[in-house]
């Protein structure tokens, strides 16, 4: 598969020059500059031919050359707080357990939590997006999927155990 020469039209920096200090928001949503579409375009056309991704481009491009320097440390920061404790804790097996589980028209989601002392604490959370097929069911049967699905992903973590089903 012959891929098309990926071009910058201009530098994140070369933007940015020219004008004042961008906001918040705006610095979040320039993040990813041509090379998105670029990246979206060659792995979806790797994806229908099963070509290893690493194979696909000799372009390498950092995370920290994409980004302005105070857009990357608030990733960096919002990434710690996302993945550390308070926010994720481990599981521990003499706490209350509670799965809550949801559907929409599209997608499945779950969080697993733990009651402790100061709070219901998440354990994990997950999605899941129907299948075609699945599109195709009825809201309740949707919610039982969604429950399904739960206890099928953390079968691990709950099993020995009784736990607090929401949905």
């Amino acid at each position: 598969m012959e891929l098309p020469p990926l071009s910058f039209h201009a530098s994140l920096e070369e933007k940015w020059d020219d004008k004042e200090e961008p906001e918040e928001s705006e610095t979040v949503m320039k993040v990813f500059p041509p090379a998105y579409h670029y990246y979206l375009y060659v792995f979806s056309k790797v994806e229908a031919e099963k070509i290893p991704p690493h194979n696909a481009c000799d372009c390498h491009i950092e995370l920290e050359d994409l980004l302005l320097p105070e857009a990357l440390s608030q990733f960096q920061l919002s990434k710690e707080f996302l993945t550390t404790s308070p926010i994720l804790s481990h599981f521990n097996s003499s706490l209350q357990t509670i799965v809550e589980t949801d559907a929409s028209d599209y997608t499945l989601g779950a969080v697993l939590s733990q009651l402790n002392d100061s709070g219901n604490h998440p354990i994990s959370f997950d999605s899941h997006k129907l299948l075609p097929a699945e599109l195709n069911y009825e809201i309740h049967y949707k919610e039982l999927l969604g429950i399904v699905w739960a206890l099928k992903h953390w079968r691990a973590f709950l099993f020995p155990f009784l736990i607090l089903l929401k949905s």
